[in-house]
């Protein structure tokens, strides 16, 4: 049961993205202003304009209203300069690591992005992702670092000290200053729900099975289409319930058409990982849907609806507020405490980006209260409104069968 019907046209959306022959002018018609306003706010939240304005180009005789089409190509334009402003860090963030002979592979959108869309402004990338051997990442962290030369201590995160659970170290700025960098030892949490020794033995085959992309005419390493496929999945479906919204289906349809993945072998990895389930959903959500699938229309609708959350006023908090009460709840909260204790100049910092006078003078204890208070503020308020309270639900539903065995 959900509070109110929904005016965001999801169906619609995810026809422009992944099926636009489905899509003709007289649905584009029945969508209203207000609606409209809606999608494109949605759609910038989670980065997927770029590519449903290249998607909607594609569809035969398709206009969209006038308003709605111009908010959309200015925001396209700003993204598309930072996209290939990203383009030149990972070429820089490349050289420096080999010429200090560290092993690395580029993860998740930048690859995809100048490999599998037809251009990379398509899709943009928050920050750049990069695998690096566990016994190195302290030293990748340091390299990439130094390429910055400044005080990156405004830039919030994990600790630096690289646990044998963490998925990275705290996240440090491009060399330019143009998006955040993730240096990860492993490609999901030690103390997630789905980790497991054959996950981990599953990452170590990255090496030899890896890939490249180019930017400019200069060669990336990547892993190889299957596992990029599998770590879209991993990351996007059991790692953040789908939190970085529609772009992973996209990502998903792309790679798979790009590559040419046999979709059978693509499952039987995933069994053998423990992944299977959410494989299937991610399979059926992209029309590549199994006659044997367990996915029910039920899990189509709650991963839909995952899927076109916001994760602006405090639903993302809130909705690790509700896992705590889940099957890795104790690992999270383990997790989420050890992520709160940030330094006095990181909290001072977290008070400047909320637009709140800094309080120099108050302790770390007072600090450190008003931090974790404004939080859970913050998220409990989300959970008491209909909106929070069905976004709960729909998580808890869905990651109960996600993780049920079959």
């Amino acid at each position: 049961m959900h509070s109110g019907p929904d005016p965001l046209p999801k169906a619609l959306i995810l026809d422009i993205l992944l099926r636009p022959e489905c899509v003709d002018q007289d649905r584009i018609d029945q969508v209203s202003a207000e609606q409209w306003s809606m999608v494109v706010e949605r759609l910038k939240e989670h980065r997927a304009l770029p590519y449903f304005q290249h998607a909607l180009a594609e569809c035969d005789n398709i206009k969209l209203p006038a308003k709605p089409a111009a908010e959309i190509a200015a925001i396209v334009q700003l993204w598309a300069t930072r996209q290939l402003l990203l383009g030149r860090e990972c070429i820089l963030i490349n050289r420096a690591l080999a010429d200090q002979g560290i092993e690395h592979l580029f993860l998740k959108g930048v690859p995809l992005a100048f490999q599998v869309y037809p251009s990379p402004i398509m899709r943009p990338a928050q920050d750049i992702d990069l695998l690096v051997r566990p016994d190195d990442a302290q030293r990748a962290w340091q390299c990439i670092r130094d390429l910055c030369g400044e005080d990156q201590s405004a830039l919030p995160g994990l600790p630096t000290d690289p646990s044998a659970k963490a998925k990275h170290l705290t996240p440090i700025w491009s060399p330019n200053r143009v998006v955040p960098v993730e240096v990860h030892s492993r490609i999901c949490s030690g103390s997630a729900d789905h980790a497991s020794k054959l996950l981990d033995r599953f990452t170590e085959g990255f090496w030899d099975r890896s890939s490249s992309f180019e930017i400019s005419g200069q060669s990336l390493p990547c892993p190889g289409p299957q596992d990029m496929a599998l770590h879209l999945i991993l990351h996007s479906v059991y790692d953040d319930a789908f939190a970085n919204g529609p772009n992973f289906l996209v990502d998903l349809r792309r790679l798979m058409d790009w590559s040419r993945l046999d979709t059978d072998a693509l499952l039987q990895q995933a069994r053998q990982l423990g992944i299977e389930r959410g494989t299937e959903l991610a399979l059926a959500m992209i029309g590549e849907e199994r006659p044997d699938s367990s996915v029910s229309e039920e899990q189509l609708r709650d991963a839909e609806h995952l899927i076109f959350k916001s994760n602006l006023d405090g639903g993302k908090m809130a909705l690790n507020l509700v896992r705590l009460f889940h099957r890795e709840g104790w690992a999270l909260a383990s997790n989420l405490l050890r992520r709160s204790f940030h330094s006095r100049e990181e909290l001072l910092a977290r008070r400047r980006f909320a637009n709140l006078k800094e309080q120099a003078g108050w302790s770390y204890p007072m600090l450190w209260l008003d931090f974790v208070v404004r939080r859970l503020g913050l998220s409990l308020r989300y959970l008491m409104t209909g909106k929070g309270r069905d976004a709960a639900r729909n998580l808890t539903r869905f990651r109960n069968w996600l993780h049920t065995r079959q």
